[in-house]
């Protein structure tokens, strides 16, 4: 081997370790910091006397549930698993940023019918059409902006079933939108002035009592997005979750004082939308604000927030019940991407069973 090549195949080993070390480092490094809260985590292993039949569903019989929380009359009556761990709520992310929207209506820092134009929401690769630019937030909130973009955190389906761009106008049609919910993030944080971490502990997590939430469990995913607005991510435990469902339960008051205003939560769960057959959710056939109804239970119907991998958020209005199953997706970079190709996950078949398991089990 020359000398030459011999100093060739040398620079390329040693650019290969480097790329290696790094990308190691960084793959593993932790996401957020799981440690932190208000109060130091609880045994894992924690199991509340009323809950035998659930356990044995959860850990036998259910495809992936690393954790679940039963509320019914304001009490938690059943808890097991990693319930005090801060984990990736994936797309229940947007019903808790929705909340956070109604509180910041409230306090007069956000206008709901404020267009993409007038906020200066724009794509600098593919710029927004006068159109595209009418949409409000509330079309947003509703999945019907009319904007049919390429996002960060895209799923095959949205890819597969995104309709053409400017096909229709804003309010005019739902599509369960990556790109809605992402630019309502950077929307939030550009109107209110605040992060979604801060204004998340100040107006929710403190006020309800959250025990494992702190506001660097926020971040923001740069990762793959073609759009200039990247994805949030809410970290989050399941028994904090299911205090966010005991929440929408009270109709937005929690410890006596109110958090959302009733009228904010009465638009939420309303069904604006009907829920084509692609990205029905079991028996949830309507769409509020980032929330998934059951309209055939009227005013008492179901309510859900799903996220990919295994996250469900139960809301049973008319046996005032919560049920939250989670699983745990990974808590670093790498292992996020170990979790997308070779990951069991979690199915709302089973998040419902555990609903229907829980009306008998728990008192």
């Amino acid at each position: 081997m020359s000398s030459r090549l011999r100093k060739a195949v040398l620079w390329i080993a040693s650019l290969t370790a480097v790329v290696i070390l790094a990308v190691g480092s960084y793959g593993f490094s932790p996401v957020v910091d799981r440690s932190l809260g208000t109060e130091p985590q609880a045994n894992a292993a924690e199991v509340l006397p009323a809950s035998p039949k659930l356990v044995d569903f959860a850990r036998d019989e259910a495809r992936a549930i690393d954790a679940f929380v039963v509320r019914r009359s304001g009490l938690t009556v059943a808890q097991w698993g990693e319930a005090s761990v801060p984990m990736n709520l994936s797309s229940v992310r947007k019903a808790v940023l929705s909340l956070l929207y109604g509180v910041a209506e409230a306090k007069g820092l956000v206008d709901l019918d404020r267009t993409l134009g007038t906020i200066g929401i724009d794509e600098s690769a593919t710029p927004l059409t006068d159109t595209e630019k009418r949409a409000t937030i509330r079309d947003l909130l509703k999945a019907r902006s009319g904007v049919y973009l390429p996002t960060g955190a895209e799923t095959a389906t949205m890819l597969r079933t995104r309709p053409a761009r400017g096909s229709v106008g804003p309010g005019e049609r739902f599509f369960y939108n990556n790109w809605d919910f992402n630019v309502l993030g950077v929307a939030f944080e550009r109107e209110t002035g605040m992060t979604i971490g801060k204004a998340l502990q100040e107006w929710l997590a403190g006020p309800i009592g959250m025990r494992d939430f702190h506001p660097t469990h926020v971040v923001w995913d740069r990762w793959f997005s073609p759009s200039d607005h990247p994805t949030y991510r809410i970290h989050m435990s399941a028994r904090d979750l299911a205090l966010v469902g005991q929440l929408l339960l009270d109709n937005g008051i929690a410890n006596g004082e109110r958090i959302v205003p009733a009228a904010y939560l009465r638009d939420s769960l309303t069904p604006w939308s009907e829920v084509g057959p692609e990205l029905t959710h079991s028996s949830f056939e309507g769409f509020g604000y980032a929330w998934w109804l059951n309209t055939s239970g009227g005013n008492d119907g179901l309510v859900l927030s799903s996220g990919w991998g295994g996250q469900y958020l139960i809301v049973d209005r008319a046996n005032d019940l919560v049920v939250v199953a989670r699983n745990d997706t990974g808590n670093s970079p790498l292992v996020q991407l170990w979790f997308g190709e070779f990951g069991t996950r979690g199915r709302i078949e089973d998040a419902m069973r555990l609903r229907e398991i829980s009306l008998d089990a728990v008192q």
